[in-house]
């Protein structure tokens, strides 16, 4: 639904809403702002804590550039090796660079992901690992693996804040640009 929101109303308006419809309509139309309210009031639950739950929280906060709140909701799991997945190690130290101007963000993505020996990443976390560590080379092999493996997820990687300095690059655009199939009829 990349910037064709009419066919996504068109859409939202013939289904039942439950609050994550509501959530995920207003995300798909970058209404972070209404996307937040929606999740804070009627999905999150400070009381329930899951990873999926912090990872989405966080990203609505990220692409608000509430970096301060992400470093605030994210750090006590950041600390705790039980409870630091990637994309929480991703998130929290994509805000803390966006924080702290000269921040060692790479040696702290090397030591928590990189060369730590029980952590295992999805090849979306490793997409994110490098497009944040600068690593274009390894980005580029990653993505493209990415989008063979699940072609949809290009869009996660298209909206993720953290590869905005990316979303210019020829070489990105051309692994992202959306594929066209010809129809063949055999008679």
């Amino acid at each position: 639904y990349m910037g064709k929101f009419t066919e996504l109303d068109e859409f939202y308006k013939s289904i039942p809403h439950t609050p994550q419809v509501d959530y995920e309509y207003y995300e798909l139309c970058h209404n972070y702002e209404k996307a937040l309210e929606i999740y804070l009031e009627k999905i999150y639950d400070d009381k329930i804590i899951h990873e999926s739950k912090l990872v989405s929280y966080s990203y609505l906060l990220l692409q608000l550039h509430r970096y301060e709140d992400v470093e605030s909701l994210l750090k006590k799991y950041y600390d705790s090796p039980r409870d630091c997945s990637p994309a929480i190690v991703i998130n929290y130290l994509y805000a803390k660079k966006k924080i702290k101007n000269g921040y060692d963000y790479k040696s702290k993505l090397e030591s928590k992901l990189l060369n730590a020996q029980y952590i295992s990443m999805s090849t979306l976390e490793y997409v994110a690992l490098y497009a944040l560590m600068g690593d274009k080379a390894k980005l580029l092999k990653y993505l493209k693996l990415l989008i063979k493996e699940s072609p949809s997820d290009k869009y996660n990687v298209i909206n993720w804040p953290l590869f905005e300095e990316y979303r210019d690059d020829e070489q990105i655009k051309s692994v992202l640009k959306p594929e066209l199939h010809k129809c063949q009829i055999k008679f």
